[in-house]
């Protein structure tokens, strides 16, 4: 299984990946976080789901520092 899910992130960038890894433990991996608003209107829900299901964000990759791809990390 994987998921491939690009949030709405108005001006920038916020994917968020999903695979079954070793153990059968769901595996997360979050590319770039949109601005602050995207943290605010869809990246905080998303993180907390993933948090009450047991999870985490194994891995965080942020492609430039562009107030549009890291805004939304900034305000996690």
């Amino acid at each position: 299984m994987l998921k491939l899910k690009v949030i709405k992130a108005f001006d920038g960038d916020c994917i968020l990946v999903s695979f079954i890894g070793s153990g059968d433990k769901v595996k997360n991996i979050l590319v770039d976080g949109g601005t602050n608003r995207t943290y605010y209107k869809n990246l905080k829900t998303i993180l907390q789901s993933i948090k009450d299901k047991g999870e985490y964000i194994d891995l965080l990759i942020i492609t430039h520092i562009h107030d549009d791809h890291v805004g939304g990390i900034v305000e996690l």
